[in-house]
């Protein structure tokens, strides 16, 4: 009986591989950039960096005007997915964490870079010298959005603005935003 049990253990084990191996199998990758129009969605499907776009901002950005800094940290999660997994939809992101300084004070920060629905900062492939910003100020909870763009390989510019449209569930502090809006960051 003993023997029937784990052979019937060893069929379904690999049952299941043979399931997951073929799954994955049928993945379409796309690269980034390409658009929802480019991609067969009734496939399972994977957004990736194949040309190592993300190279180029990953890594640690400051900004620096005498007494006030800015430092962004920049980290790529490959892979990643915000839908269920069952949906089968994944894409190499970019989430950060940032410190806000003034007189050598801290103004605001955080200390994880987390993702996406928890993260505070998340960018967007746009183009390889073009991300979009989406950006949570702890403080004062309001967000905004914007672009990081690349100038060169050390040297971007970072553009915020309040995004258009209905915003449900951001709750109302009566604190401004903090983080600043406009400004040119050397990678360190």
């Amino acid at each position: 009986m003993n023997k029937n049990k784990n052979n019937m253990k060893n069929i379904i084990l690999a049952v299941l591989v043979i399931s997951f191996v073929s799954c994955k199998a049928q993945m379409n990758i796309y690269p980034i950039g390409t658009g929802i129009g480019g991609i067969d969605q009734n496939q399972p499907y994977y957004v990736k960096d194949v040309n190592n776009h993300h190279e180029a901002i990953v890594g640690v950005w400051k900004w620096q005007d005498g007494n006030e800094s800015f430092e962004i940290t920049i980290q790529e999660f490959e892979m990643y997915t915000y839908a269920p997994a069952s949906y089968g939809v994944y894409r190499d992101m970019l989430f950060g964490k940032y410190k806000y300084e003034l007189d050598g004070e801290i103004i605001c920060e955080t200390t994880e870079i987390l993702p996406f629905p928890s993260g505070n900062l998340a960018l967007t492939y746009g183009s390889p010298i073009e991300y979009f910003i989406q950006i949570k100020d702890v403080i004062s909870l309001k967000r905004r959005v914007g672009e990081f763009k690349l100038i060169n390989s050390t040297t971007a510019s970072w553009q915020l603005w309040i995004s258009e449209g209905l915003k449900v569930g951001f709750p109302e502090t009566g604190i401004d935003f903090l983080l600043p809006t406009g400004m040119f960051l050397t990678k360190q």
